[in-house]
């Protein structure tokens, strides 16, 4: 597995990354009791078919994804990204215009949108995946957050359900283990708390106004779990495994919404399409003005991208 650099790294030379975490009050909790939401198999017994992470990583580094984003984004929504052939066509810092980054109730939180063309070839048919990466670094728990996307501002386009997913992920804290011999488990781990899909990664969606959101808070005692040798047989007791617990202050997440539009042939009307993406902080506290971050990316829809000398311009 190839060595990049950690999240941490990465949020201080993310000159275009504005602050994206809120405030709150931190309540008492009991001691919680892990629950694994998430379960993944070491590489070295995954089956020969499945792509290593390893691979996919630089494949989508070829298609035009920074660095950041392969550090940033979670393992299951670059695999979605890798297996639909995506490509990286644009993307923008997440900002917010009445907070800045000296902001102590927003610092050492970041996010980053990008928009990623998926080819096909239906004529007239134009398919993206609008991704809202961030990092969480703040003591604040998450609860009432959300993720709004206005995806339609003239367009046409629908929601693709199958490009569409919620992932937590990050680096996990052992809580407990059971692996014996030569099995090696790490203190700390990468992986992947929670994944949602399709229909259950939208919480709303106005076909109407062209806008979907996803709801979700972070429950500290989510875990993960990594198999790292299966039971085969009565002579093996039971699968060796690790559980891994989410750090609630330093956690990432990935959001992504699929996006279909499909023209006649003969439809002219192509051309740049805007993507707002709004990130809201526990939302039952603050209202809509003053909570959240937000991000705009313009990119060009035709089919074949012949807008994209005209999009320069955007940038």
């Amino acid at each position: 597995m190839k060595i990049r650099k950690g999240p941490a790294a990465c949020a201080l030379s993310a000159l275009l990354l504005l602050p994206l975490s809120g405030c709150g009050i931190m309540k008492e909790r009991e001691k919680p009791v892990y629950t694994v939401t998430y379960t993944s198999d070491d590489e070295s017994i995954a089956a020969d078919t499945v792509v290593g992470m390893e691979t996919i990583d630089d494949a989508l580094l070829e298609r035009g994804y920074s660095e950041l984003f392969i550090e940033w984004t979670g393992d299951e929504t670059k695999r979605m990204l890798y297996d639909a052939g995506a490509a990286f066509q644009t993307g923008s810092g997440v900002t917010r215009g009445i907070f800045t980054p000296d902001d102590g109730r927003w610092a050492d939180t970041y996010g980053m949108l990008v928009i990623s063309h998926v080819p096909t070839d239906d004529e007239g048919v134009i398919r993206k995946i609008v991704t809202l990466s961030w990092l969480w670094a703040s003591d604040q728990p998450v609860e009432e957050d959300y993720v709004l996307v206005n995806y339609d501002s003239g367009g046409g386009f629908s929601v693709y359900p199958e490009y569409t997913m919620f992932e937590l992920h990050g680096e996990g804290v052992l809580y407990e283990r059971e692996a014996f011999g030569a099995v090696s488990v790490p203190q700390k781990t990468q992986g992947t708390f929670c994944v949602k899909r399709g229909s259950d990664a939208m919480s709303t969606i106005d076909v109407g106004h062209g806008y979907a959101a996803y709801y979700f808070s972070v429950d500290p005692s989510c875990a993960f779990r990594r198999i790292y040798h299966h039971a085969v047989g009565a002579v093996t007791q039971g699968d060796q495994y690790a559980d891994f617990h989410i750090q609630s202050n330093w956690h990432m997440g990935s959001y992504s919404l699929g996006l279909v539009c499909a023209l006649a042939p003969d439809d002219d009307s192509y051309g740049i399409q805007g993507i707002t993406v709004q990130y809201r902080h526990n939302s039952e506290i603050y209202d809509w003005v003053d909570a959240g971050a937000w991000g705009v990316c313009n990119f060009d829809y035709s089919p074949d991208n012949r807008y994209v000398e005209e999009y320069e311009q955007y940038l």
